[in-house]
């Protein structure tokens, strides 16, 4: 079937077609084939050479090393005077001809002229010469072919002497080779004759060959041949006897130099073969030609074939044409935006429906211009008109917004979409119009709207910052309230103090007046002493002075309550990050509040769980102020059992691990609704909380706010009549290089009656506790101080402390005067040892003050008298020039120990500044808790 679709298509026009391909196939394949096979020739014979230079070198070597040994043996004769076959033999064996398998004897010969003919031949061994043998060897000779070898020497004798004057030969004959050397040469008189001495070789070549082609492993046929003599050594593979005269010609023949003579040297490898690629390059080049020509045959013969192929596919080509038009076409006149389609001169060649619903009549033919209501570009202008020109030349498409006339003369705003369209007639433009006169109405009404709004905004801005500033205000008011409320509260609390201690003074002297009466036994002391006092101080007098202490300490616990929450509030409250002792923190909440514990007859105890960090970074003040106003609420809301707390570390977070206090109790316990309205400001747990236990309702967010400034929260669980447990959880900040408390090492318990401290089961009893470490003042003080405070009460209430110390004091009422005593004290040299300045003070206030006498070179302490304890203003202090400060209300105690620690104490001058004065950028805030007078008011 397939011969007699070729002969169709043959005889269908295509015949010279496939008779051209395969003539042309014929003409490439036949001479690359050729080219191929040469060259694989080639190939071969460089693959022979390599194969026979060894060969090449090891022959040269062997016969360079017997023609060698043989000049030794020449050397060896013309030495010795007499020739000792003893000797000789050990020369041979010295040279170690032995080990030549080619060498087969060795004989020096003395050959004498005699009378008759010289042969013509080697051939013939007649009596040409009179020869004597001096020496015979054979090596490696068996003995029946001995007398052949004998007669060849003998026959080389006789062509040695039919050559004279040469002093070395070369005889070949039959299958040996002869190498004579003459030894010496001793000219007779012509009467006797000629002498000569010849030293003479046998040699076999073919164990030579044999024993090379073995060596260098070479297969095949090789062949020494040296004039018409001729040897030959085949592997058993070869067939030499095959071997013609054209060896010259289809062999490798390589020539060799020796004993003066050239020999020829012949190599028929068993194999000759190229590399892979250049065996088969023949091959592989007839099969490319075959293949090339019937693929040419077969694309002739499919051309037909292809021809019609093409035919369909342009048919199909034009009906997908066809359908695209027809589906565009449907496309452009269901749209529902108008579109033109107009040429370089904006006359519109086409419009779909829309356009001419929108334009009122079809455009097609008048100029885009025509619709423009404000007139366009003239026709000589046109390349400056901007629908035909993007503001980017490298766009196709770009959009413009403008107005056109619409039907019923309408002007109406469109956003038109302008794209380039190349054609083969030119370049047209395709243009889509939206109208945008509803959107551009919507949006000049959104643009009001949003005018609006902007000016709403600026009005709640503008009310946001008066809110602001009411907040700042009431900041500034709270704190002023808060100095204006202390200062007065500092003159309440001290004349009640001082009246307390006047009244118990007086009940002592009494005390001891009515013992010395008694001792003097008379009947008037006894009738005057039933005149006397009860012997017990006014109990009213008593009553009222430690109420008013008690309700004055209550007014300032409220006042820092609501400082507190005002700083919280506003966002101004800081806290610390420097390393704290969760467990000494915890010890001093146990022993603060042990007293209100032992009033209720409850038991307040410190229990640390599992192993703690000893020192965290947090802030110690804030997390004392936590743990105390939980406890305090603890102890205020049991009536029996115990209050404790414990301390465990938490490291399921890992990354940053927090320590939690629980402040448990045995109390009444709350509702989940009471804990719902626990932590909101102002409220209780119930209405009634507050008319039976008191407060304000703003410790617990408080203290929730301040855990969360220290990187922690507080959360609670309770159970009505059986307790609460009160979680506060800290963040500790990096634990490493930090030591660790096990928590069976420690546990601290607050009773009715003491304080203890159990390590590993022993108790020790504890020192009460104290606000800070410091020592009572013992005996009268000396010195001189000046106070300067505005406010009259304050001013004496102090005065009459410091004097009932033993201090001489003056009194100013403003920074001025404080300043102009200082100086007028210094000139009459007696200066003040001391200067307690109020920080707000008419005229001039103390801050002020203190900078100027430090300017003027002032090195006295100087303590601040201020109500102001809030960190940042301490630290403004200490930046201005104080060296401390004492709170308001002023405590006696901590008022006399301030001082005590001071006095003595003076700036040594150096410059302007004292040398042991900080200028305020070297005033660190951690230097706060050095201060000597802070206590647990601040």
């Amino acid at each position: 079937m397939s011969g007699v679709r070729l002969f169709r298509k043959w005889n269908s026009g295509h015949r010279w077609g496939i008779l051209l391909c395969l003539v042309g196939g014929a003409i490439f394949t036949v001479p690359a084939c050729w080219l191929a096979h040469q060259h694989r020739l080639y190939e071969r014979n460089e693959q022979t050479k390599l194969a026979a230079q060894p060969v090449i070198v090891n022959l040269t070597s062997r016969l360079e090393a017997i023609e060698e040994k043989l000049m030794a043996l020449r050397i060896l004769w013309s030495a010795s005077q007499k020739v000792d076959p003893a000797e000789w033999e050990v020369a041979l064996d010295n040279l170690k001809l032995h080990k030549h398998p080619e060498v087969k004897a060795l004989g020096v010969v003395q050959l004498c002229k005699k009378g008759a003919v010289l042969p013509s031949t080697v051939g013939d061994a007649s009596h040409c010469c009179d020869r004597e043998f001096v020496y015979l060897s054979f090596f490696d000779v068996p003995p029946n072919r001995r007398q052949e070898l004998s007669s060849f020497v003998s026959r080389v004798c006789c062509a040695l002497y039919t050559r004279p004057g040469a002093r070395r030969h070369l005889i070949p004959a039959d299958e040996y080779l002869a190498a004579a050397v003459r030894a010496e040469r001793v000219f007779l008189s012509p009467e006797d004759g000629n002498s000569e001495s010849w030293i003479i070789l046998a040699l076999d070549p073919q164990p030579m060959l044999a024993e090379v082609a073995t060596s260098w492993q070479f297969g095949g046929a090789l062949i020494l041949q040296y004039g018409n003599h001729e040897w030959r050594h085949a592997t058993p593979t070869s067939v030499v006897s095959g071997l013609a005269s054209d060896r010259e010609t289809s062999g490798l023949w390589e020539e060799l130099s020796w004993y003066g003579q050239v020999f020829r040297v012949g190599f028929y490898p068993d194999k000759i073969r190229a590399d892979a690629i250049h065996e088969w390059l023949p091959g592989i080049t007839l099969m490319l030609g075959f293949l090339g020509t019937g693929l040419a045959v077969l694309a002739v013969t499919h051309f037909e074939r292809l021809r019609t192929r093409f035919a369909r596919v342009r048919q199909r080509l034009v009906q997908l044409l066809n359908d695209t038009e027809r589906r565009y076409q449907k496309v452009f006149e269901h749209v529902h935006h108008p579109v033109l389609i107009v040429d370089r001169e904006l006359r519109i060649q086409e419009c779909n429906p829309a356009a001419i619903t929108f334009l009122g009549q079809s455009p097609v033919g008048r100029s885009f211009c025509d619709f423009c209501p404000q007139g366009c570009t003239p026709e000589h202008e046109l390349s400056l008109c901007r629908w035909l020109n993007p503001s980017s030349p490298d766009t196709d498409s770009w959009l413009l917004e403008t107005c056109l006339q619409s039907s019923g003369e309408q002007t109406r705003e469109v956003l038109g979409l302008v794209s380039r369209l190349e054609l083969a007639q030119g370049t047209s433009y395709v243009i889509t119009l939206i109208d945008m006169t509803e959107h551009k109405a919507v949006q000049r009404q959104l643009e009001e709207y949003a005018r609006s709004l902007q000016a709403a905004n600026i009005r709640l801005r503008a009310y946001s910052q008066e809110i602001e500033n009411a907040a700042r205000a009431k900041i500034t008011l709270l704190a002023s309230m808060s100095h204006e409320i202390r200062t007065p509260l500092s003159a309440i609390l001290g004349y009640a103090r001082l009246l307390s201690e006047e009244i118990l003074r007086r009940f002592s002297v009494q005390q001891s007046e009515n013992s010395a009466s008694k001792d003097a036994g008379g009947t008037e002391n006894v009738l005057s002493s039933s005149e006397q006092p009860s012997g017990q101080p006014d109990a009213l007098i008593l009553e009222a002075t430690e109420g008013l202490i008690r309700n004055s300490e209550h007014l300032l616990e409220m006042i820092n309550t609501i400082l507190d929450f005002s700083k919280l509030e506003s966002g101004r409250m800081e806290v610390e990050r420097i390393p704290t002792d969760p467990i000494a923190i915890a010890q001093d909440v146990v022993h603060m509040l042990a007293g209100k514990a032992r009033e209720k007859n409850l038991r307040l105890e410190l229990e640390v769980k599992g192993a703690i960090p000893q020192t965290i970074q947090s802030d110690p003040t804030r997390l004392r102020q936590i743990l105390v106003n939980l406890t305090d609420n603890a102890i205020k809301f049991t009536r029996e059992g115990r209050v404790w707390i414990e301390i465990e570390l938490d490291r399921t977070p890992v990354d940053q691990p927090v320590l939690e206090f629980r402040v448990c109790d045995t109390g009444v316990g709350m509702s989940p609704d009471q804990i719902g309205r626990l932590f909101q400001p102002f409220r209780q747990g119930e209405a009634g909380t507050y008319r039976q236990y008191g407060g304000t309702g703003l410790g617990l967010l408080i203290s929730r706010r301040l855990a969360r400034l220290l990187g922690g929260d507080i959360s609670v669980e309770s159970t009505p009549g059986k307790g609460t447990i009160f979680h506060v959880r800290v963040a500790t900040g990096p634990l490493e290089n930090v030591s660790f408390v096990e928590g069976q090492e420690f546990v601290v318990t607050g009773t009715a009656g003491r304080s203890q401290s159990m390590a590993k089961g022993q108790e020790s009893s504890l020192a009460p506790h104290s606000p800070r470490n410091s020592q009572a003042v013992s005996g009268p003080l000396k010195g001189r101080v000046l106070v300067a405070e505005d406010f009259l009460d304050n001013r004496r209430l102090v005065q009459r402390i410091l004097e009932k110390a033993g201090l001489t004091v003056t009194t100013v009422e403003n920074g001025r005067d404080a300043i102009a005593q200082y100086r007028q004290a210094r000139h009459h040299r007696r200066p003040f040892d001391l200067i307690l300045m109020d920080v707000e003070m008419p005229e001039m206030d103390g801050i002020t003050a203190v900078r100027e006498l430090r300017q003027s070179g002032c090195t006295v302490p100087i303590l601040a008298l201020t109500a102001h304890n809030d960190p940042r203003c301490v630290e403004q202090f200490l930046e201005s020039g104080f060296s401390g400060y004492v709170p308001k209300p002023v405590y006696q105690e901590q008022l006399l120990e301030a001082v005590a620690q001071f006095l003595g104490k003076s700036y040594s001058q150096s410059g302007d500044s004292p040398s042991n004065w900080k200028e305020p950028w070297e005033v660190e805030k951690t230097s706060l808790g050095d201060l000597p007078i802070l206590t647990a008011a601040y």
